[in-house]
């Protein structure tokens, strides 16, 4: 079990084990898929009433953009704001699958994680952990739903209840309110029409340059200010993404910050510390999130 008041901030690399893309990957998919007037995006985007025209417009833009993400873009150009929830919508509704989520082979973060939550325990509503993610997808709540499920047996209104006390906000909004949590939520499938999608996409946040005063970052502040530790993972560190969460300025001089740094160079390391982290300390270019997990002292 957790003890220490923990919060995990999740980036795009976090989900990535899972089957999803990190943002230029999302962005560089939808461009290209795009190209395709009888491929499963356009045809999808044709259904939801947005005509060829459209389509190649945003994607000449999104494409030429050199923008790292469609999140990004779309906070630059919203005139494509309706198309392009539409097109994250569809793309990523696609890599709903429990199967990945299973066990095959080596070992993955969520799994790793899992076991330091439940050990020792015969109800995770007393661990101290929290989740802050700007991802989409909600493979985590999948995932804590079929492990505890198969673990300690409790579901419905139990698992509910427990999960409530492991709370996981999505700070951009997401695929739709998990139905264990939500009743009028989405099932973890990669089944879609337009009725289905066009929901997604009303939960779907593309926030405007110093819009911070969201329920959701509210909420997710808060649980920085009360963290004892505080993680980040599969995070790129893009500063207009930590100023929103209030930093460096809601960071305490006790609270122990930890980062993945997976795939970024000493120099940009360097940058993050120099800019909105000055305290944090980060991991090796070379381990991911697992790595990360396994060799620097967070779950406890």
């Amino acid at each position: 079990m957790i003890t220490r008041k923990t919060v995990f901030i999740l980036g795009a690399g976090a989900s990535a084990p899972y089957g999803f893309p990190l943002g230029r990957a999302l962005l560089l998919d939808v461009a290209y898929s795009l190209q395709e007037p009888e491929g499963y995006l356009s045809s999808t985007l044709s259904e939801c009433g947005f005509d060829r025209g459209s389509q190649e417009e945003f994607r000449n833009a999104l494409k030429l953009s050199m923008l790292p993400s469609i999140d990004l873009f779309l906070e630059y150009r919203r005139e494509f704001l309706s198309i392009g929830k539409f097109a994250i919508a569809i793309s990523l509704i696609r890599l709903e699958d429990s199967l990945v989520l299973q066990r095959r082979g080596n070992l993955k973060w969520y799994e790793y994680m899992y076991n330091q939550v439940v050990s020792g325990a015969t109800d995770i509503s007393q661990s101290k952990l929290k989740f802050i993610t700007f991802n989409y997808d909600r493979s985590l709540e999948h995932f804590f739903h079929l492990a505890l499920k198969h673990t300690l047996n409790v579901d419905g209104t139990d698992w509910k209840r427990q999960m409530e006390n492991v709370p996981i906000v999505h700070v951009y909004g997401q695929l739709g309110e998990y139905p264990q949590l939500f009743p009028s939520g989405r099932e973890y499938a990669n089944t879609t029409d337009a009725t289905l999608i066009k929901k997604c996409t009303e939960a779907i946040k593309i926030a405007s340059e110093g819009e911070t005063e969201t329920d959701e970052f509210a909420l997710a502040k808060s649980f920085i200010e009360e963290a004892e530790v505080i993680c980040f993972l599969g995070f790129s560190y893009h500063p207009v993404n930590l100023r929103r969460l209030g930093m460096p300025s809601i960071l305490g001089p006790r609270q122990n910050v930890l980062g993945c740094a997976y795939g970024l160079t000493p120099a940009e390391q360097s940058q993050v510390k120099a800019g909105f982290l000055r305290n944090i300390e980060m991991g090796k270019e070379s381990q991911d999130s697992l790595e990360f997990l396994r060799t620097y002292d967070v779950l406890r």
